[in-house]
């Protein structure tokens, strides 16, 4: 089960842009922070591609500058109407993306219930759930990070883990079978 953090979230909205709307990454994260890049003090930054696939791979933490930005109740509704304005029009089916986003963040059993009942609400509201959105990715962003093990990523693309058993598994390696074990009768 994946933890609802930006990682998660933007590969949940990656996922479902339109194939007509082909997009890069860098290109979808300058349309989803664009109040940040286009305010007066952040005319000079500038992407690093490397940098945002690690973003989101979960193998970095977002920027602390854009945390502390967006943290701010007044832009996180600027990242509301940024959403609705620049990423929807992006997505093939905007609702599947919401629910989808929504499933993942009410099934991360590490958000506690007044957290997870207080953004269901504007959620079910049909005019606040760019709101939801923008909030949800604040969240994420802010969320102790935890870095996604590349070990265990390579295990589960060979087949050779489960990641139904990989929180259950104590090291990299996937226990072998006793030979000397003879058996129930």
């Amino acid at each position: 089960m994946d933890s609802c953090d930006f990682s998660s979230i933007m590969k949940c909205i990656i996922k479902h842009i339109d194939e007509s709307n082909p997009i890069n990454q860098p290109d979808l994260l300058y349309e989803v922070f664009y109040d940040y890049f286009s305010s007066p003090e952040n005319t000079d930054v500038t992407f690093d591609e490397g940098l945002i696939c690690r973003w989101i791979n979960r193998h970095r933490r977002v920027s602390p500058k854009i945390r502390s930005y967006y943290a701010k109740t007044s832009k996180t509704e600027k990242l509301a109407e940024t959403l609705q304005k620049n990423i929807m029009p992006l997505m093939a089916d905007w609702g599947k993306t919401l629910e989808d986003i929504n499933n993942l963040f009410m099934q991360d059993p590490l958000i506690s219930n007044t957290q997870k009942e207080s953004l269901e609400s504007l959620y079910e509201s049909d005019n606040s759930q760019f709101l939801f959105l923008a909030k949800l990715i604040v969240f994420g962003m802010n969320r102790p990070f935890i870095n996604r093990n590349t070990e265990n990523q390579k295990l589960i693309a060979s087949a050779t883990l489960s990641p139904v058993v990989l929180d259950y598994i104590m090291g990299n390696e996937v226990p072998r079978p006793c030979r000397h074990f003879l058996g129930r009768e």
